[in-house]
């Protein structure tokens, strides 16, 4: 069904050229590992500089957390006007929002 309006569509692949912030998030991600191991390793030694540190680590674990989730807006800002930027495509009219649209 969909087939009938992939005419306009070429046979090469669509790429989406922001997916390089990705990898920014697999690092604070691996990142953010390693600080809860720190986070786990200092509680189970119960020594009051390792569970004083404990506060810092987790500061970081958050500060980590909200610039994952400050890339992946940037990332669907970027998809959002790249599909715009194609028009013709099934869906990429602005104002074409399946996921607005009601269920029929």
């Amino acid at each position: 069904m969909a087939d009938n309006n992939n005419q306009n569509n070429s046979s090469e692949p669509i790429e989406f050229p922001n997916f390089s912030k990705l990898e920014k998030v697999q690092d604070l991600l691996d990142n953010n590992r390693h600080l809860l191991q720190q986070i786990k390793a200092n509680h189970d030694a119960q020594r009051p500089e390792g569970l004083a540190k404990n506060f810092t680590l987790i500061q970081d674990v958050n500060a980590n957390i909200d610039k994952v989730l400050q890339v992946y807006v940037q990332i669907s800002e970027d998809y959002r006007a790249f599909m715009i930027q194609r028009p013709g495509e099934v869906g990429n009219e602005p104002g074409s929002d399946d996921a607005d649209q009601p269920a029929t």
